[in-house]
């Protein structure tokens, strides 16, 4: 299954796929009698309890599919809840599902109507005789702070299908690390491998995301690493940068026409051939005194810079 220990689907869509994936899923391990089918959903639906707003918005910062940063509430995992909780006896789950079953407002898709499943599966939705748990409102939670995104990225070029794949997209964000942060009527979301790293709720007060970028290439800065650090949490990335600007003359090639050349022969082109590279400090240091370049006509710059930002929560 493509589900982290901690419930995230791959792609992390939790304003529409989670439900979609979750209630497919259930009724596939009740037709088929496969009952271990349901873990995958059990574990999304413990995680769906930390990802949503005291509003009861879900968030959707981090979504690898079209809800990315929109508006969604949890009404479509009514019907999931509903037959988790009958099925395992679950008082969360339970609590969830009134929860859920309050932001209903018209009809969902057939997969996830509530009218029709409550209808259609009278039994397997009754959960009118059991207790309900209290819905947390002070928490901390880590999520996926475990999962091995590197290790699995590093197995991308021995799949065959060579990063091309149709109708969809990699999602090579699956299982980066977020941290859910809620105090009554605030809630914080910190987030790795997405455009935008922090957001923040505070009754009607939005902040729907921060972001850091770089001047020019390489643009936004998606953070890939999350570090606990007590109360604090520090993201960092280490990103590359090529030089494609005016060459020096002292690293041009001789040569009798150049009077007669365009005066666009001094300028780098915007994709350097790969044989054309020199190392250099990435500080804005001098050129370097040794380039080994095939095509002198060109040249390259290359170097490193590592961001790193804090996150302090207070407790």
């Amino acid at each position: 299954m493509d589900i982290t220990e901690d419930g995230e689907w791959t792609e992390r869509s939790n304003g529409i796929y989670n439900a979609v994936s979750d209630i497919a899923l259930y009724h596939t391990g009740r037709l088929l009698n496969r009952p271990e089918l349901l873990e995958a959903v059990r574990r999304n639906l413990r995680m769906m309890v930390y990802l949503v707003h005291p509003s009861g918005e879900v968030v959707t910062d981090y979504s690898g599919r079209q809800d990315f940063g929109s508006t969604y509430n949890m009404a479509t995992y009514f019907l999931s809840y509903r037959f988790m909780a009958a099925h395992d006896k679950d008082p969360l789950f339970a609590a969830m599902a009134d929860y859920a079953g309050s932001f209903i407002r018209h009809a969902e898709a057939v997969n996830n109507n509530a009218l029709l499943g409550s209808l259609l599966y009278p039994e397997a939705t009754d959960i009118s005789g059991l207790e309900r748990a209290p819905l947390p409102e002070r928490y901390v939670k880590v999520i996926n702070g475990g999962h091995p995104v590197r290790e699995h990225l590093q197995q991308i070029e021995g799949a065959g299908h060579h990063m091309r794949i149709e109708h969809s997209s990699m999602h090579l964000a699956f299982g980066a690390p977020i941290v859910r942060i809620r105090e009554e009527d605030t809630s914080v979301t910190i987030m790795t491998r997405t455009p935008s790293f922090f957001s923040l709720r505070h009754g009607k007060v939005r902040l729907l995301g921060v972001k850091l970028s770089t001047s020019f290439s390489p643009g936004i800065v998606k953070f890939d690493e999350l570090e606990v650090q007590g109360d604090a949490y520090k993201l960092d990335v280490t990103m590359e940068k090529g030089y494609n600007g005016p060459i020096p003359r002292r690293l041009l090639p001789e040569r009798t026409d150049r009077d007669r050349l365009s005066p666009w022969y001094l300028l780098a082109a915007s994709a350097p051939p790969d044989d054309a590279s020199a190392d250099a400090p990435a500080d804005g240091g001098a050129y370097p005194g040794r380039v080994g370049v095939e095509d002198p006509h060109r040249f390259r710059r290359a170097g490193r810079c590592v961001h790193s930002a804090d996150v302090y929560s207070r407790h």
